[in-house]
C-alpha cells in the first residue's frame, strides 16, 4: 500500500504526542537543516530537542505505524 509522506508525518506526530513529544520537519533552505536534519523530534514541555537527524520511515515502523509492505511515496 502507498502512504503519503505528508500522511506519515501525521501518523508519527499523533503517536509522539501522546508521549509529550513532536516531530518537526526543517525548511530545505534552512540554516539548521545541517545540525539537525530534514526531520527531528522535540519535547514539548522542555522545548528541547531530543533527536536529530530522523529517518522517518524507521521511525513510523518501529512505532508500528508503517507495516512491511507499505512504500512511502514522497
Amino acid at each position: 500500500m502507498k502512504i503519503a509522506i505528508r500522511a506519515l508525518e501525521a501518523r508519527v506526530n499523533r503517536a509522539l504526542n501522546k508521549e509529550g513529544l513532536e516531530l518537526r520537519k526543517s525548511h530545505p533552505q534552512s540554516r539548521w537543516i545541517v545540525e539537525n536534519g530534514r526531520y527531528y523530534v522535540v519535547d514539548q514541555f522542555r522545548n528541547a530537542i531530543e533527536a536529530h537527524h530522523v529517518d522517518i520511515e524507521a521511525m513510523a515502523r518501529d512505532l508500528g505505524k508503517l507495516a512491511n509492505g507499505d512504500e512511502v511515496v514522497y
